[in-house]
């Protein structure tokens, strides 16, 4: 094989590679950003589970609904690729309180869903990292 159709190859093969992975982000993005939107929406409107999850924390009833906006407004930002990183880095502190919060008052079992999106939105946040860096990176 020539040294061109090897490096024409080579570049072929990177070109479907990044097509899987920008498939495979978008799709994660849209399922991820659809659920933390979900999440969102159940705290907003106050929801039975989480409004007795709040008050068994001692937590006010205002800052459940203060969680709800944000999980929502991160899960928007989640859904769209330029905004994606931002959408994580919403989701990342979230989920970083949910676990301790659930592990704090010794809810264990609860912790598989905020451990799932905090590995989610880093691994996301980390593939679009370059998106984050053009987004808000120094300006020229």
């Amino acid at each position: 094989m020539s040294t061109a159709a090897a490096v024409a190859a080579t570049t072929e093969t990177r070109v479907a590679a990044t097509g899987k992975k920008d498939l495979a982000l978008k799709i994660l993005g849209a399922l991820g950003g659809l659920a933390f939107m979900a999440f969102g929406a159940g705290k907003v409107m106050a929801g039975e589970e989480y409004v007795a999850n709040f008050a068994a924390w001692g937590l006010p009833k205002w800052l459940l609904i203060q969680v709800g906006i944000f999980e929502i407004l991160g899960g928007l930002l989640y859904l769209l690729p330029r905004t994606a990183s931002l959408g994580g880095i919403i989701g990342t502190a979230i989920m970083t309180v949910a676990i301790g919060a659930h592990a704090a008052h010794g809810e264990f079992a609860h912790l598989v869903m905020p451990v799932l999106f905090l590995a989610l939105f880093l691994a996301v946040g980390w593939m679009r990292r370059a998106e984050l860096f053009r987004l808000i990176g120094p300006r020229a």
